[in-house]
């Protein structure tokens, strides 16, 4: 598990070795996929400290975890703040946004996403809107379903 990776990456350091970006973000992901969210963060903000920038990758990561988990405030504050240090949203990370809150319920939040991922210039698809049909249709919310195929077409 992510334990082992994490034991291992020691050794490597503690042998002189340099891990990479990379090695650092398959260790958030396996701590976000484990529900690890605390050890993600703590993590993530030691990056710098270790000598890198984090990449949208590992942001997304991190976000990822944050709105699967339920902390919708982190995951706002921690968008933010990534755009001020310069990092834009990518699809993935809109995507990320739309499938969490689609998943909790929170359609119209996933629609105010949709609708800004617009105004960002990305080319909305059926990869976008299919999260937020799941939702309507699980509520029953057939007319607004309807809806949604018109805007893809």
């Amino acid at each position: 598990g992510v334990d082992e990776a994490m034991n291992l990456l020691d050794d490597i350091i503690a042998k002189g070795g340099k891990p990479d970006l990379f090695s650092y973000n398959v260790l958030l992901t396996g701590l976000s996929k484990e529900g690890r969210t605390e050890e993600a963060i703590k993590l993530f903000k030691e990056l710098p400290k270790k000598g890198f920038k984090p990449s949208i990758i590992s942001h997304n990561i991190l976000l990822k975890s944050l709105c699967y988990g339920g902390r919708w405030e982190e995951a706002y504050e921690h968008l933010v703040q990534m755009v001020r240090e310069g990092q834009a949203p990518s699809f993935v990370t809109y995507n990320i946004l739309i499938a969490s809150l689609s998943y909790d319920g929170r359609v119209e939040q996933a629609f105010k996403v949709l609708d800004e991922m617009t105004r960002s210039k990305f080319k909305v698809n059926a990869y976008c809107y299919n999260p937020i049909i799941a939702c309507l249709c699980k509520e029953g919310k057939v007319d607004l379903v309807v809806q949604c195929l018109d805007q893809m077409i």
